[in-house]
């Protein structure tokens, strides 16, 4: 039986999808529908919903979770990015389908983000994030001609610990020298700092003040954020904290040392996967004593226990730590399909030529072992400023 397409395009026409799209009962956070919404009416770059409704027989079976965008996408060579364009995206969320995903429902989707694109609603379809070989990628190669696609888009690695029922069945899976070396580091900072420290657990709404207060006064402190706040700043992530805090989604570690909070990791628990949208960071102050490492040790004994939980979601990125304790990794790409038009054919062509010149910079760094040089002295000149910074308080 062939399928039909709608597509909701307000805050009130999704709002009448909610009992089907709960019926679907997915596992992505950023494709739950009260997620999905506060997205929407929070981000400073959301146009408008664009959600993708697949019916067989009037009955919906699929949905695909898509914004209209207007934001800037940066093609980069190392940590650079010399080609930032503004383009009016059609976005779809990351892992944004509930529902059957077959083959014909999938081409149904891809087919419809693309025709809305050349009939004008943007410039672009925009897949963040998405599997290079899975059945997005493959479906929407397939309906958009080669020549309106960016290639050679580079992939990012993706990180995740699977999360066992006792701590130490945990540590086993890694090397030897990666278990010695958190052991090691847990224990001396706790002969370190004794009962002059404390790691509290945010997860009801009534501690949302004081979780933002402290994560912030970290982040101020860290190279993570340059010296920014994080909560302060961004009423996207207060509202999305505030939904998970309401519903029990989220939860925030935070490590104090006589009263002073040094160091934080926040997340989403949801559909089994902890570490949706999550955030670390760590007074500099306190770099000799590695409190992210000590965090992070509480955090995945907690997990342990979580009968919820069965992966820990890393994030992306060649960061090292992720590297030496994860057990999971997968690789993801962003696909992106231009609309008609010299414009973007032409941001097609830039993009796809930023991208080969990438690639050929990786090649030739590789060959001297020096990769992620330009990354690393990026990244120690962060940690240099918020020292600095740290040092002037």
């Amino acid at each position: 039986m062939s399928v039909g397409v709608r597509v909701a395009r307000t805050v009130d026409e999704v709002e009448a999808l909610r009992d089907a799209w709960w019926a679907l009962d997915g596992t992505s956070l950023p494709a739950d529908i009260d997620y999905f919404l506060t997205v929407a009416r929070h981000h400073p770059e959301m146009d408008r919903p664009h959600v993708v409704v697949v019916e067989r027989d009037g009955a919906p079976v699929s949905i695909a979770a898509a914004y209209v965008q207007r934001g800037w996408i940066a093609h980069r060579i190392g940590p650079w990015a010399p080609y930032r364009p503004v383009v009016r995206a059609l976005t779809l969320a990351y892992n944004g389908i509930v529902g059957d995903t077959s083959d014909e429902v999938i081409e149904a989707i891809t087919k419809s983000l693309y025709g809305s694109v050349a009939a004008g609603e943007a410039d672009a379809v925009h897949l963040r994030f998405t599997d290079p070989e899975g059945p997005l990628t493959d479906s929407l190669t397939r309906v958009v001609p080669a020549l309106r696609r960016q290639h050679l888009v580079p992939l990012r690695p993706h990180w995740g610990v699977s999360i066992p029922e006792c701590p130490n069945a945990l540590l086993s899976g890694m090397s030897a020298s990666t278990r010695q070396s958190l052991r090691r580091t847990s224990r001396r900072f706790e002969r370190t700092w004794g009962d002059s420290m404390r790691v509290e657990i945010h997860h009801t709404p009534d501690t949302l003040d004081q979780l933002s207060a402290q994560v912030d006064a970290i982040a101020e402190r860290s190279y993570q954020y340059e010296g920014a706040p994080v909560l302060a700043s961004s009423p996207l992530d207060r509202a999305l904290i505030e939904l998970g805090l309401e519903r029990g989604w989220f939860r925030a570690y935070v490590l104090s040392v006589e009263d002073r909070p040094i160091a934080y990791w926040t997340g989403f628990a949801y559909g089994g996967t902890f570490g949706w949208r999550g955030a670390t960071g760590y007074d500099p102050a306190f770099r000799s004593h590695s409190p992210g490492t000590y965090l992070l040790m509480r955090l995945l004994e907690d997990l342990c226990r979580d009968d919820g939980v069965s992966l820990f979601d890393l994030g992306g990125g060649d960061v090292e730590y992720k590297q030496r304790i994860a057990n999971v990794y997968w690789q993801e790409v962003d696909v992106r399909a231009f609309g008609p038009g010299v414009r973007n054919a032409s941001r097609a062509l830039a993009g796809t030529s930023v991208n080969a010149l990438h690639a050929a910079a990786r090649r030739c760094a590789s060959l001297i072992g020096a990769r992620r040089a330009p990354t690393l002295a990026r990244r120690r000149r962060l940690k240099a400023d918020a020292l600095s910074r740290a040092g002037a308080r």
